[in-house]
């Protein structure tokens, strides 16, 4: 995933900068479409985080019936984020 600061930048210091009101309203409108875009690629992998850290946490197995010691990389495959 790209990383949104080096094509936000440059829209909000545009955005600050621009005096004509048309202007200034398509750079808005860009930056908004800009964050939807960013904000469907990022909500998976906070969600995946979560599921994660949840389940580090918790330590016990999908079926509930032990604790397990659990790596990063196992409780990737046992979160559900898969």
């Amino acid at each position: 995933a790209k990383s949104w600061r080096p094509v936000m930048i440059p829209l909000v210091n545009t955005l600050l900068a621009e005096d004509d009101k048309d202007r200034r309203m398509a750079v808005f409108i860009e930056a908004c479409s800009k964050l939807k875009e960013y904000e469907n690629v990022e909500a998976p992998s906070i969600l995946e985080m979560a599921l994660w850290k949840g389940k580090l946490k918790s330590g016990w197995s999908n079926d509930g019936a032990k604790r397990q010691a659990l790596d990063r990389g196992e409780c990737r495959c046992v979160c559900g984020s898969n």
